[in-house]
């Protein structure tokens, strides 16, 4: 019998991926744009190529764990008080 290959689609729990990234990215980019410090001077501290936060933001390049703590730390946000912003259905959309 022959196996049915599967091809990549939108299942359930990708959808659901989908959507925890999403938010994960527009609390970012709340904070980054309520933090006082433009882009650019966060790519600056940071050592990054000009345009690389908005990169991320816009899901151009793929955010990493590191990229994303080191954004928290140069706008003086706790990760601890991130993911409760990810997580808090207050502020869900």
């Amino acid at each position: 019998m022959a196996r049915r290959r599967r091809t990549p689609g939108k299942s359930s729990a990708f959808k659901a991926i989908e959507r925890d990234l999403e938010r994960h990215l527009q609390v970012l980019a709340g904070l980054v744009d309520s933090g006082g410090l433009p882009a650019a001077e966060i790519e600056a501290r940071l050592g990054w190529q000009r345009g690389h936060v908005r990169q991320l933001l816009s899901r151009q390049l793929p955010l990493e764990y590191g990229e994303l703590l080191a954004i928290l730390l140069i706008i003086g946000v706790e990760p601890r008080r991130y993911f409760a912003l990810v997580t808090s259905p207050e502020t869900e959309s």
